[in-house]
């Protein structure tokens, strides 16, 4: 089999991009695993034994758990800590705030579900700020105010309650060749600062017309508007997060 190429993975695309990126981390990684196309066929191959080698396991785990009488008292959170770059934006790894980092798989199964709610998926914003608030709300157990996140329990439940539409996007680890960067999210746009540039770099993606954030609106007067609107309600989650 030949694995297709991610469609943002041009190298006019990676040289378009600012100096400091084309010098990180993520393009340091990127090197040696997906800089060939032998490369890129070897890493994505192995990359996908490992994916069926997680579910194999997964799935003598759950196996053991029915063996013990305990699959009708266990629920099963699966989920990632991060998405991942195979190649996309010229980059390898996580860290920046691009879809492809950011997005992660999650499914719940909860044997006391009914059976009308087997298989039903929820196009709501989760995080992984979530978890902790549901494990309790699953378990019983009162969810303390302090706690960031919100339980999953009602959408778990196919109940339609008032949701977040957006939300606050950091990477602050200390390390120089990785940048560091905040933004927000919501249903369509996305912003991002890397605000330890000097100047302060900024981005601006329409995710429904432009999924793979290849065009950069953030200087295209036409939308200046609504990167100002995004630059707003950025501030007010930083100071939510910071629990001003």
């Amino acid at each position: 089999a030949t694995i297709p190429e991610p469609v943002n993975s041009d190298p006019a695309f990676f040289e378009a991009q600012p100096e400091f990126l084309r010098d990180s981390e993520n393009r340091a990684r990127w090197k040696g695993r997906f800089d060939t196309p032998e490369n890129f066929q070897q890493n994505m191959k192995d990359l996908y034994r490992m994916v069926s080698g997680i579910d194999a396991s997964i799935g003598r785990i759950l196996e053991e758990i029915e063996k013990l009488g305990m699959d009708r008292n266990t629920i099963v959170i699966f989920m990632s800590d991060n998405g991942m770059f195979f190649g996309e934006r010229g980059f390898s790894d996580c860290w920046l705030l691009h879809e492809e980092s950011i997005r992660v798989p999650l499914i719940v199964i909860d044997p006391r579900a009914k059976k009308e709610l087997h298989g039903i998926t929820s196009g709501q914003m989760a995080l992984n700020v979530d978890i902790a608030p549901t494990i309790l709300d699953l378990a019983g157990l009162e969810v303390p105010q302090m706690m960031q996140g919100r339980s999953l329990v009602p959408l778990l439940n196919n109940e339609k309650p008032e949701w977040r539409t957006d939300f606050f996007l950091e990477y602050l680890f200390d390390y120089t060749k990785i940048p560091k960067s905040e933004g927000m999210r919501n249903e369509r746009w996305k912003y991002i600062r890397y605000f330890e540039q000097q100047p302060v770099y900024e981005e601006l993606y329409d995710l429904k017309n432009d999924p793979h954030e290849w065009v950069n609106l953030i200087h295209d007067t036409q939308y200046a508007e609504k990167a100002d609107e995004l630059r707003l309600r950025y501030e007010e989650l930083l100071q939510e997060a910071k629990g001003d």
